[in-house]
């Protein structure tokens, strides 16, 4: 059983990745598009939000990836009695995972669409829609990456309540 776990927080380990990667692209185009946005106010807009979401997923999955490798370590130093109860364990804990860890990120996320959206349709100056666009971009990718998590953590769980130990 130890091994599902330990295999489950690499898995977790390789999202954190993929997250920093998009928010270090964040950053490098928010960059970008500061240095070439001298009097284009739609592109310092994007840039403003773009950086701040970039910075923001960067801390973020960065905490998730010192987390993921803790976890691992610590399941690595566990002193397994029995599978099942270890089973037990991680079923319940995936339960609880699977009922409350997505309000804050899919609140959030879905806030930041919305809000881009509104500010990108109803906002008359163009630093305002810029900063709209981004904020757009980014609730659409949190989502995104909200929901394959959800989906992957959802068959990890109907996995692990699938194994069968004989250790009595």
């Amino acid at each position: 059983m130890k091994e599902h776990i330990i295999n489950y927080y690499i898995s977790e380990k390789q999202g954190a990745l993929w997250g920093i990667i998009i928010a270090v692209l964040f950053v490098v185009v928010a960059a970008l598009f500061w240095r070439r946005s001298a009097h284009d106010e739609l592109k310092r807009g994007l840039a403003y939000a773009l950086l701040g979401t970039g910075v923001l997923m960067l801390f973020a999955t960065t905490l998730t990836l010192l987390h993921n490798n803790q976890r691992i370590q610590n399941t690595t130093e566990i002193i397994v009695n029995s599978n099942q109860e270890l089973q037990q364990a991680e079923i319940i804990r995936m339960e609880k995972v699977m009922a409350t860890a997505y309000i804050g990120g899919l609140a959030t996320f879905s806030f930041a669409l919305v809000l881009g959206v509104l500010l990108s349709l109803i906002s008359k100056r163009q630093i305002l829609k810029g900063l709209g666009i981004g904020l757009l971009l980014f609730g659409i990718i949190g989502v995104s990456l909200e929901f394959i998590s959800m989906k992957r953590n959802r068959q990890y769980l109907e996995e692990i309540k699938l194994l069968n130990f004989s250790d009595q």
